[in-house]
């Protein structure tokens, strides 16, 4: 677990890893993560690149599927 300056340091460095759950209840927070993310995907890749889930209104399973599947247009 990391706090939030390390990670906001990590991806300004590039330290990016390939998932992230981000939990809390502060919603200011938790959009301020999301946009520092966003911030490092190119515009044209954030919708098959970027997921954001409220657990509340979103089943485990759907979410699992999301992250198991590959993208179409997918480059390596």
């Amino acid at each position: 677990m990391i706090n939030l300056n390390e990670l906001f340091l990590n991806l300004k460095s590039g330290k990016i890893n390939p998932i992230y759950l981000i939990l809390g209840n502060q919603n200011y927070l938790i959009n301020q993560v999301k946009s520092r993310f966003k911030r490092i995907i190119p515009e044209e890749e954030i919708s098959m690149n970027f997921a954001s889930y409220d657990m509340e209104d979103t089943t485990i399973d759907d979410v699992l599927d999301d992250a198991m599947s590959s993208p179409f247009f997918w480059r390596a």
